[in-house]
């Protein structure tokens, strides 16, 4: 350097190589959500779609759940780590994933819909005495309460056991009710 020469304080140099390993294999790195981790378990079976391809979903498997809390905008989430195959090397680095990890399995389920779980008509509030349940068109055309022992559920749908029959309309709602659309 010589007396007087401007000096760049932040130089960076420009990336001239990226090095990649083996992109047959690779790993997704995950956040999840603080409500969620307690269920979340290494060697764990996940699924997950990319952008690139929406209606291929690839498996993988749960590897590493972190323990250092990440916040991001007031959510706490903590990095999770998979394992998967890219033997047709479709998946790239960078690319954005959405993940579900099976926590549970239930083999020929019952399934009703939440909507259903929640669903009171009026005037049957007290028929529910604070049990779980759904609520059925009886053979006179009025509401029938059934019990329900509830089981697993993703969200949308909820696993349950008791006496309802594969394929007996739920009411989740009067709308569909009067018009013969049931859930």
């Amino acid at each position: 350097m010589e007396p007087g020469q401007s000096v760049a304080a932040a130089f960076q140099s420009p990336e001239l190589f990226l090095l990649a390993e083996d992109l047959d294999h690779m790993e997704v790195r995950v956040a999840i959500d603080e409500a969620d981790i307690g269920q979340v378990r290494a060697g764990q079976r996940a699924q997950f779609t990319v952008d690139a391809y929406p209606n291929e979903a690839f498996p993988a498997v749960l590897t590493e759940v972190r323990n250092a809390a990440e916040l991001t905008q007031n959510v706490v989430t903590y990095e999770a780590v998979l394992a998967v195959d890219n033997p047709g090397l479709k998946l790239r680095p960078g690319m954005t994933a959405s993940v579900r990890v099976i926590t549970a399995e239930e083999a020929d389920a019952l399934l009703v819909p939440n909507a259903a779980l929640r669903f009171t008509p009026p005037g049957h509030e007290d028929s529910r005495n604070h049990a779980d349940g759904v609520f059925v068109v009886s053979e006179g055309g009025r509401p029938r309460f059934v019990p329900l022992t509830i089981e697993l559920t993703d969200g949308a749908h909820t696993s349950v056991r008791g006496d309802l029959v594969a394929g007996e309309p739920v009411l989740v709602d009067l709308a569909a009710a009067k018009h013969g659309k049931k859930g």
